[in-house]
């Protein structure tokens, strides 16, 4: 970063801070001629400010893309690794759950359901039938009380000292992480979404603990394309 204004004129501008400034020559939208007199007048420009003056050059940007792109196949791969887990979970519980617990699942999953209509500017049906959800609500209700138990039993909840350490990451991408970082820590509800992003890191890690598991090489293609 420059520190100077040694590279500051006041008659020739930075070429990348310039663009066309374009006249509509008293024509609207369509074509129209709707104000007279206007002719095409001098060629103007526009200067944009660069506030930030950031010269670091192409080494820079390319640390830059480079470290980006590490945090994204990162990110996708422990979303996948997770997936992939409690999919297998799924398929080897078989414990009956209480009817409750599977209804409130299933209501939870029919509101979400609806909220998602109406934020695409649809029209969620009034009534939306029982069995659209059941065996999902099912599923979903016997894995959370398995991990429910297998955090206590085994004490996976997220400690302090994790949340501190997963908040950097996360931050990472924004303009000014310090300031995420302080945001995370200590509003209650993001702090509370970290510590849930750090639990099933936690119980993610133990299930692969107590399978058996192989690495497989994956092309980078296949991963930023979600094909692996």
């Amino acid at each position: 970063i420059i520190g100077t204004f040694d590279e500051i004129t006041t008659n020739v501008p930075e070429k990348s801070l310039v663009s066309v400034k374009k006249s509509s020559g008293g024509r609207n939208n369509t074509g129209k001629m709707t104000v007279r007199y206007i002719g095409g007048g001098h060629k103007r420009m526009y200067r944009h400010v660069d506030f930030k003056r950031v010269k670091d050059g192409v080494a820079a940007m390319r640390a830059d893309v480079k470290k980006n792109l590490e945090r994204e196949v990162s990110y996708r791969l422990e979303q996948r690794t997770a997936a992939e887990v409690f999919s297998a979970l799924d398929k080897v519980l078989t414990f009956p759950v209480p009817a409750a617990v599977v209804e409130e699942e299933r209501r939870a999953m029919a509101q979400q359901y609806a909220q998602a209509m109406r934020s695409r500017g649809l029209e969620a049906p009034k009534d939306i039938p029982d069995s659209m959800f059941q065996e999902p609500a099912v599923k979903k209700a016997r894995v959370g009380l398995f991990i429910s138990e297998v955090v206590q039993r085994e004490k996976l909840t997220a400690t302090d000292e994790q949340i501190t350490a997963r908040a950097p990451s996360i931050a990472a991408s924004y303009e000014n992480p310090a300031e995420v970082v302080q945001y995370l820590t200590t509003d209650r509800q993001s702090r509370v979404n970290v510590a849930m992003q750090v639990q099933e890191e936690n119980v993610t890690n133990w299930l692969l603990g107590q399978a058996t598991t192989e690495e497989v090489p994956v092309e980078f293609d296949k991963v930023m394309k979600g094909e692996f």
